[in-house]
């Protein structure tokens, strides 16, 4: 099946967002019958060739999303976690900053106890499991084929300059990801000269908007193994929807304070 650049692109948003977004959804339509989508879970061929180099590495991350069709604008605060293929993003929503959807949905995310997450995503295992540490609950969500990585998928590179970011000298370059049918993204990164080249800042941009990814005290040593294991006490739930049921039924039933 051929992938539209669109879909390329929305591949990129990250697992994090693409779940926050979907959170949301359901939380707007409670009582509806579905549970999260499943598609555009944002670790694909793509993610993973631009931090091939890059075997671990530990982060703080800030996701700015722009949509210029209605002038929102996100930024998201991230701890991100990388070990070979796999990657750990934990988010506090409460953190979160801008206007929106996202937004208007905080409040009720954080009366379910879902206002923090976090994603372990696995893609030799093709899904992610996501965490919700305040209900002690995760459940298993399944990656397409879209979005996992590509052997035939290139990534280009050319040098643009010379540029200081967040006190590191960088290398800008403009990169060109090719996936295997000849779709075609573009993007901006700045590669850290003092730290092999990661790239501590990442652009994406098209006519929808952009996406820009600010990474801070880069530490690049192999995360603890534990941080991609389901905590024991962790109660499993076999789906999205039902983890969300759960959640809500806590949090009529709870003891007013």
């Amino acid at each position: 099946m051929k992938r539209s650049t669109h879909r390329v692109f929305g591949t990129f948003w990250t697992a994090t967002w693409a779940l926050a977004v979907a959170v949301v959804a359901s939380l707007s339509a409670l009582g509806q019958a579905g549970g999260m989508p499943g598609g555009e879970l944002g670790y694909n061929a793509a993610m993973a060739k631009l931090f091939a180099d890059v075997p671990y590495f530990s982060a703080d991350v800030e996701t700015t999303l722009t949509n210029l069709t209605d002038k929102t604008r996100l930024s998201i605060p991230m701890r991100m976690h990388k070990r070979q293929d796999q990657l750990r993003i934990e988010v506090d929503f409460v953190k979160l900053k801008g206007t929106g959807m996202a937004m208007q949905g905080l409040a009720a995310m954080q009366n379910i106890g879902m206002a923090r997450m976090t994603s372990l995503v696995d893609p030799k295992q093709k899904g992610m499991t996501v965490l919700f540490p305040e209900l002690k609950a995760y459940s298993k969500v399944s990656m397409s084929e879209a979005d996992l990585p590509e052997d035939g998928f290139k990534v280009s590179k050319k040098p643009a300059g010379k540029e200081t970011v967040n006190g590191q000298a960088c290398v800008r370059q403009k990169v060109t990801l090719t996936s295997t049918d000849g779709q075609k993204v573009e993007a901006t990164t700045w590669e850290a000269t003092a730290l092999g080249n990661f790239p501590i800042r990442m652009l994406f941009q098209q006519k929808e908007g952009s996406m820009n990814m600010a990474f801070r005290d880069v530490v690049l040593q192999s995360p603890a193994d534990d941080l991609f294991k389901v905590p024991a006490d962790y109660k499993s739930f076999d789906s999205m929807s039902s983890l969300m049921q759960e959640a809500m039924t806590r949090a009529i039933t709870a003891p007013r304070k």
